[in-house]
């Protein structure tokens, strides 16, 4: 398992997503981008599990975690490059 994979399975199992939900080499870059958007925007994992599970307008009403959970990480990272003012 190379480092990549490594801070995938990290994160997923902080986020309690299935990491076979993240196939794809775009996806994964994408999550880690999100979690390091996350980080540097709230500064405190519980905070980050918190905002994972608010249901978002800009995601069909569906939660940050569910968008994920259901592939479409591509959607999360935009929406948090949205909210970070990136």
């Amino acid at each position: 398992m190379n480092g990549v994979e490594k801070l995938i399975d990290i994160i997923c199992s902080e986020w309690d997503i299935h990491p076979d939900r993240i196939a794809s080499q775009e996806d994964k870059r994408a999550l880690i981008q999100i979690a390091s958007d996350l980080d540097a925007l709230y500064q405190n994992k519980d905070v980050v599990r918190v905002w994972l599970d608010e249901k978002v307008g800009d995601l069909a009403g569906m939660s940050p975690r569910a968008a994920i959970a259901c592939g479409n990480v591509q959607c999360v990272a935009q929406y948090v490059v949205h909210i970070s003012g990136r």
